[in-house]
């Protein structure tokens, strides 16, 4: 009733299947009565995910059906050295940790308690795994043996909370990115894995940088920044040597 601004009557079904895996319906209307909607799977509202591997000949062949989503935002597999382990973000009732999968059809193992892991990545030998976790400070990097073994330790904290971090391959470098600071960007550091601990900035700017990754000779950086038109698009640069060649 648009004089008395109250509903009357039975609700009717408008529109089936409609995406609302982030929380609200992406839908919208237009003047001349038209809905505009992204469609969603069967399984909208129902939390599940899939572990899906795709072939250089764009062959896919699902993994694991039973995953549980860590819901928009929080970025979570990565693909163990050896190829034969991911670690992965799932969701739980204490909110998101990351869990280890053994591919192809192997089974899920937790390997972080607390519900505030999230960004997982692999040392060279594949023995740990680095993860991000939230603290009531700010977000640090943490690392664990990916057996679960041992405890866990503390990597990289600072002034500003850490949004993800990776290893060399050569396992010389940390490289680490910030979250976005007081100007909203996100920048890139690194620090020797060994002797001297001086952090480096990699990528430091006004823009935004965000997205590091190692070369598999541990020669090369590539990251995403908007820097040259306010689209994010991919860079590489040698990964110390930032200001030659770009």
């Amino acid at each position: 009733d648009p004089r008395r601004l109250e509903l009357s009557g039975a609700p009717v079904a408008v529109l089936t299947g409609v995406d609302a895996s982030s929380g609200v319906p992406r839908v919208m209307g237009t003047p001349n009565g038209t809905a505009l909607y992204a469609a969603g799977g069967s399984d909208v509202g129902s939390g599940k995910g899939e572990l899906i591997e795709e072939d250089r000949h764009g062959q896919t062949t699902v993994l694991d059906t039973t995953l549980l989503r860590a819901g928009e935002g929080t970025a979570g597999v990565s693909v163990a050295p050896d190829g034969k382990r991911a670690a992965l973000v799932q969701g739980n009732d204490q909110g998101t940790d990351v869990y280890i999968k053994q591919l192809p059809n192997g089974p899920v193992t937790r390997l972080t308690f607390g519900g505030r892991a999230s960004r997982p990545s692999w040392s060279p030998d594949g023995r740990d795994v680095l993860y991000v976790s939230q603290e009531a400070n700010g977000a640090v990097l943490m690392r664990r043996p990916a057996d679960g073994s041992g405890t866990p330790s503390e990597v990289v904290h600072g002034s500003r909370s850490i949004a993800e971090g990776v290893l060399s391959p050569d396992d010389e470098w940390l490289v680490w990115r910030t979250d976005a600071d007081q100007a909203g960007r996100g920048d890139i550091f690194a620090r020797a894995t060994r002797g001297d601990s001086t952090t480096v900035p990699l990528a430091a700017t006004r823009f935004e940088e965000v997205a590091p990754a190692v070369s598999p000779d541990s020669h090369w950086l590539a990251y995403a920044s908007d820097q040259e038109n306010g689209t994010r698009e991919v860079f590489v640069r040698p990964l110390l040597a930032t200001d030659q060649g770009r």
